[in-house]
C-alpha cells in the first residue's frame, strides 16, 4: 500500500509540474528538447510555489550548466530544497553532492544521510552507492 501511495504521489506531482501552459510548451517537453531557457522560465514559478520536482530540475540544471551558467552552489540550494521535502531523486543527487564536494562541502557523512533517506524510499541508485559507502567505510560506521 505504501508503494502504492507513493506511486500516486509522483504521478499526482509530475502531472501538476509537467501540466501544460496557456502558450502550449510545458516545462517537460522543454527540457527534453534541450530549450533550458524554456523550461527555466516554466519551472522558476513552479519552484517559488515549492513544486518538489521543480526545485529538482533547476538545481539540476544548475549543477550541470544546462541553459544557465554552471553553478554547483546555487544549484546544490535548489536540490537541497527538494531533498528535505522528500523526493528521493534528488536526496540521491545532495548525496552525489557532498560526496564529490560540488557547490557543498565533502562531506561522506551527510552523503550517507541523504543517501539513507532516499535508499528507504526503494532508490536504487540509493541504495547501490550506500551499500558502497559502507563498503568502503567511507562517512559511515563500518
Amino acid at each position: 500500500m505504501r508503494r502504492a501511495s507513493q506511486i500516486f504521489l509522483v504521478s499526482a506531482i509530475a502531472i501538476t509540474v509537467w501540466a501544460e501552459p496557456p502558450s502550449g510548451t510545458d516545462a517537460l517537453s522543454a527540457y527534453s528538447k534541450g530549450d533550458y531557457k524554456t523550461a527555466l522560465k516554466l519551472l522558476a514559478p513552479m519552484a517559488e510555489d515549492g513544486n518538489t520536482f521543480a526545485e529538482f530540475t533547476i538545481g539540476k540544471m544548475y549543477t550541470d550548466g544546462q541553459g544557465v551558467a554552471k553553478d554547483p552552489k546555487k544549484g546544490a540550494l535548489f536540490i537541497r530544497k527538494a531533498a528535505d521535502k522528500g523526493l528521493a531523486i534528488a536526496q540521491y543527487h545532495m548525496a552525489r553532492l557532498y560526496m564529490e564536494g560540488s557547490g557543498v562541502p565533502q562531506d561522506p557523512a551527510q552523503a550517507a544521510i541523504y543517501n539513507q533517506k532516499a535508499a528507504e524510499q526503494d532508490d536504487a541508485d540509493s541504495q547501490f552507492a550506500l551499500g558502497s559507502q559502507y563498503l568502503e567505510g567511507n562517512g559511515v560506521r563500518s
